[in-house]
Order: C-alpha cells, then sequence, then structure tokens
C-alpha cells in the first residue's frame, strides 16, 4: 500500500512538473504572440505609407529631372583622330566650360554655343553616361524616356551610343542599369515589370527591322515592298 501511494505521488509530481513546463512554453508563446500582434495591426498603415512614401518620391525625382530640362541637348566633342593629325590639321572648338564650347571660324571669329551640359575631348564613356543614368530610374517610374545622337557621318555616335566591348556607350550601360533596378530596386519585390525591345535602323529613307531574321522580314508600314 506504501508503495503504491508513493508511486501515484511521484506521479502526481511529475504531471505536476509537465504541466507547469506546459504552462511555462505558453506563456511564452502567448508573450511572443502580444509582442508580435501590435505590428501585425501595423503592417497595413505601414504599407500604405510605403505607398505614399513611393509616390512622394517619384513625384520629386521626376520634378528635379523636368526641372532640368524635358529636352536637353548635350554636346559631345569628339577627338581628332591619328589621321586628321597627321595631315595637319588643328582643332578649332574650345571647351570653354561644362555648359559652352566655342568655334573659331576661318577668318579667327568666335561663336559660343551654350547646351545642358558639353563634354570635352578627354571626357570618357563613364562621364557621358553618368549624366543620363538618372533617367533610367524615370523610365521605371513610367515616363517616356528617349536618348539618341544626332550628328555628322564620323562625328562620334556610334560610338557614344553602343561603344565596344570592352568601352561600352550609352545603350548597353543602361540595359544594364535598367535591368539592374528592376531585380533589386524597392520595387522588385512588389512589382512584376515586363521588358519589350524593338531594334531599327534609318539608313538612306528606308526604315529596317533589325530583330527579324532576314527570310521573313517585310517592310514597315508605310513603306513600299
Amino acid at each position: 500500500m506504501t508503495a503504491l501511494l508513493e508511486t501515484e505521488r511521484h506521479a502526481h509530481v511529475h504531471s505536476e512538473k509537465a504541466v507547469a513546463e506546459a504552462n511555462e512554453r505558453l506563456r511564452i508563446i502567448l508573450t511572443k504572440y502580444e509582442a508580435a500582434f501590435p505590428l501585425a495591426e501595423r503592417v497595413p498603415a505601414l504599407e500604405a505609407q510605403l505607398k505614399n512614401e513611393t509616390v512622394e518620391r517619384k513625384k520629386w525625382y521626376n520634378t528635379v529631372q523636368d526641372m532640368k530640362g524635358k529636352i536637353r541637348v548635350y554636346c559631345r566633342v569628339r577627338p581628332m583622330t591619328f589621321q586628321e593629325i597627321e595631315a595637319g590639321n588643328v582643332s578649332v572648338i574650345k571647351h570653354d566650360d561644362p555648359y559652352t564650347v566655342s568655334v573659331t571660324g576661318e577668318k579667327g571669329e568666335k561663336k559660343s554655343f551654350i547646351f545642358d551640359r558639353c563634354f570635352s575631348d578627354s571626357e570618357n564613356q563613364d562621364a557621358v553616361f553618368e549624366e543620363t543614368r538618372s533617367l533610367i530610374q524615370s523610365c521605371v517610374d513610367g515616363y517616356n524616356v528617349c536618348i539618341f545622337a544626332y550628328g555628322q557621318t564620323g562625328s562620334g555616335k556610334t560610338f557614344t551610343i553602343s561603344g565596344y566591348d570592352h568601352n561600352p556607350g550609352l545603350t548597353p550601360r543602361a540595359l544594364h542599369l535598367l535591368f539592374d533596378t528592376l531585380s533589386n530596386g524597392n520595387g522588385a519585390k512588389r512589382f512584376e515589370f515586363r521588358v519589350t525591345a524593338t531594334m531599327l535602323e534609318l539608313y538612306m529613307d528606308t526604315l529596317e527591322d533589325l530583330l527579324k531574321p532576314p527570310q521573313t522580314a517585310r517592310p514597315l508600314p508605310g513603306q513600299q515592298g
């Protein structure tokens, strides 16, 4: 009888210990839950605040871009080629400041031209891209962006826009930055982006679609077959 009572007493003590341990675990869980619950309640408010802040950032970021001018004209001075130097030619262009270039005419007259930004013949591809990279964010924000080079043959348009593998121009740099922004930017986890591309060439008044295989290429609308 004594042995039976001893066994029941140990079982009772063991049960009380198990219940105490279970209660302690439950208390810890409840404490963690109560601490987390206010945060859960704040999630919708935080999401709304994040959305408002995102809209505000877009607004002010692109306001700054508009202040720079919706249409910006940059001038890049090409360095003289080896052939030009060998032929005894001299440069008549002077880079006065980041916004002005002057050209000396045949009779020594000097004319100055002002642009939104001027790049001297010593400035590299990095400098040109740094001046335009902010437009990539505007593109991601939903604004239309167009960058093109204009000039006579041999003025350096292809070098500025395309560049080389070891010294890329605006297009490859802009594409790398665009996809990096889409993958790692603030909206990467909250938005889904779709990117499409076309590549056209205007040569001798003929517009060609460069992404179509030659055998299936057709004249674009408005062109003669």
